[in-house]
């Protein structure tokens, strides 16, 4: 079905209407087209079933001319009756669009793009193969161009980092084959949208905004603190809109110093490095795992309330205490043990700095236990529970 250009040009001014009602947002609309039309062709999808989803980007948020300016820019924490209120947006857009006799598949995929793959989406809480094909290419596109765009409430991410966090996502709030696309086409479908490649993106940014900004710790190749702002901010509006908590731990290690002091720098790099190495063995895919400081580590757990994130703090103990660096062949080893403490959001703060402040409490709390049953116990090992 062919819709009249007239028509089409109209829908098209209003729709772009959109955008110019938040500066951050000037091309967004654009933009994910561009995005969803690249993946749908990388995935094969037939001309006619592309040319439907060329129409549905184009209006998928033509439902938020509903919401007001002031939700749609707010920088802080919406409320239960806002996040309703934003909801709304791909109902309403139906609504607006269905008397203008737009095919019945398009206002399936306004409707349904922010249906997860779970089940956990709105409006319909459709799952799997049961959301339209085209939604799921939509969701993602979507999600892309917002990850790496500034928001009012947050800053982007380096298309890479974004790929990456959605990659996290995959068979949970995205469909894995789209997902699959996006990894294996990144810098195809990042430039249908006038971006250029993620590579070339951050080895411009790093050179411009210096060693300070970069996302990857030198020695452990872990990411860092301001990767770990970008997630929470993100992992914070999925809460909001979910209603799950998740969790941050905060890492120690125990007597790092001295290894440092008694074998020199270069063993404890690569103890630091090692350590992450175990740490990060012993996550999920989608959590992420950061380097702090010096001998300083943080886990953000999607999803996981206190329960699962005790048991895991318990593991990490356990397994940092029991890896030995093998140093020399002369028999010479390092080790250290780790001191860990829990915080959940929204529980203990509504900011990364809230959170991670109850977290480290609650580190310096366990360390402190730890170092007294060690002065009692020598010789004796201890995981103790985590103190909250």
């Amino acid at each position: 079905m062919r819709m009249p250009r007239q028509l089409v040009a109209s829908l098209e001014a209003l729709a772009l209407a959109i955008d110019s009602r938040d500066p951050l947002r000037q091309g967004h609309t654009r933009r994910v087209q561009a995005y969803a039309i690249a993946l749908a062709r990388r995935m094969r999808v037939p001309d006619r079933e592309r040319r439907l989803l060329r129409i549905a980007a184009l209006l998928h948020d033509i439902g938020e001319l509903a919401i007001p300016d002031h939700l749609l820019s707010k920088p802080g924490r919406l409320s239960e009756s806002e996040i309703g209120r934003m909801r709304s947006h791909p109902t309403a857009g139906v609504a607006f669009l269905a008397p203008a006799g737009l095919p019945e598949p398009v206002l399936q995929i306004i409707r349904h793009h922010h249906e997860h793959w779970d089940g956990s989406g709105y409006p319909g809480g459709l799952s799997g193969e049961a959301i339209p094909a085209g939604a799921r290419i939509l969701a993602v596109a979507d999600a892309l161009e917002a990850l790496i765009s500034d928001r009012a409430y947050r800053g982007r991410l380096r298309p890479e980092d974004a790929a990456t966090l959605i990659e996290s996502w995959s068979g949970i709030q995205f469909d894995p084959a789209v997902v699959r696309a996006l990894r294996a086409h990144l810098d195809e479908i990042l430039a249908a949208g006038g971006v250029e490649s993620g590579t070339a993106i951050a080895a411009q940014r790093e050179a411009a905004a210096g060693p300070e900004s970069d996302l990857t710790d030198a020695v452990t190749h872990l990411p860092g603190a301001r990767l770990l702002r970008q997630v929470f901010e993100q992992e914070m509006i999925r809460s909001q809109q979910s209603g799950h908590p998740f969790s941050l731990i905060a890492m120690d290690l125990d007597d790092f110093k001295q290894v440092n002091e008694r074998l020199g720098p270069q063993t404890g790099d690569r103890l630091l490095m090692e350590v992450g190495r175990v740490l990060r063995s012993h996550l999920r895919e989608r959590d992420v795992l950061v380097r702090l400081a010096e001998d300083e580590y943080a886990a953000l757990l999607p999803g996981s309330g206190f329960a699962a994130a005790s048991l895991l703090a318990e593991r990490l103990r356990q397994a940092v205490d029991g890896f030995v660096l093998r140093i020399d062949e002369a028999g010479r080893t390092a080790r250290a043990g780790l001191s860990a403490g829990i915080a959940i959001y929204p529980l203990d703060g509504e900011s990364l700095d809230e959170v991670m402040t109850r977290a480290t409490l609650n580190q310096i709390h366990d360390k402190r236990a730890r170092k007294s049953a060690r002065a009692a116990a020598p010789n004796v090992i201890l995981f103790p529970r985590h103190l909250a």
